[in-house]
Parts: structure tokens; sequence; C-alpha cells
């Protein structure tokens, strides 16, 4: 989809961060996964990273607010 294109190199980057977080998203929403504290952190971890790159595509000084 965005090969060729300037977005392809940083969307590559962090593919596998948004195949993680879809794979654990579905297995909770789906399947009745739980979560505990460690996988929790990860997939926010790479949900941030990779929302952060794709935002960065067009707002290079985009960073996400840390809310804790």
């Amino acid at each position: 989809m965005t090969e060729g294109k300037k977005a392809h190199k940083a969307l590559s980057a962090v593919r596998q961060d948004a195949e993680r977080v879809n794979r654990k998203r579905n297995a909770v929403a789906h399947q009745g996964d739980f979560c505990n504290a460690g996988e929790s952190q990860e997939a926010i971890e790479s949900a941030r990273k990779f929302i952060e790159a794709v935002v960065r595509i067009y707002k290079p000084s985009f960073e996400l607010k840390d809310q804790t």
C-alpha cells in the first residue's frame, strides 16, 4: 500500500508493533483473554511507537504525552 512512497520506510519499521497490538487486541476482544501488567504495558508501548511513527510522517515533531 505504501511501497514507493515516502511513508513506506517509517511504516515498515513499525509494522511488527502494529501486528503485535492487533493480535493482543483481538485475543482480548474476541477470545476473552486477559493480560497481566507486563503484557498490557508491552501492548501500550507498541501502540505508542506505531502511533508516533504514523503521525510523524505528517507532523515530524509529534510526541504523545504520557498519561500516567
